[in-house]
């Protein structure tokens, strides 16, 4: 298949999130979240300008859209600003938004 390069796309990765539960586990859950795909030299800058909480200044950047969160009484969250600075700020979440950025840039697969 013939290479297309593309100025701007996005692509999108299954966030499987571990939940601590009160019995000393955890819960899996997911959901799916798109991302905008930046290049290495805007990633970079975006690390060097910031002062602390560099993956959550990369992830305000990159995490653009997401799809199968429900809050607590069991409705659909629809994206937002205020619902991406919520998720980027649980360790928890956060941590595997970042992993699976980096994996779609690089072309690994999600285990399944």
């Amino acid at each position: 298949m013939t290479f297309v390069l593309r100025e701007n796309h996005t692509f999108k990765r299954k966030i499987e999130v571990k939940v601590p539960n009160d019995n000393g586990g955890f819960t899996a859950q997911s959901f799916m979240a798109t991302f905008d795909a930046i290049d290495s030299e805007e990633a970079e800058q975006l690390y060097e300008d910031a002062d602390t909480h560099k993956d959550r200044v990369l992830l305000r950047r990159v995490f653009i859209d997401c799809d199968g969160i429900k809050d607590e009484e069991g409705n659909v969250e629809t994206f937002s600003d205020d619902l991406r600075e919520t998720l980027i700020k649980i360790p928890y979440v956060a941590l595997p938004l970042i992993t699976e950025f980096w994996k779609g840039l690089s072309g690994q697969k999600t285990k399944n």
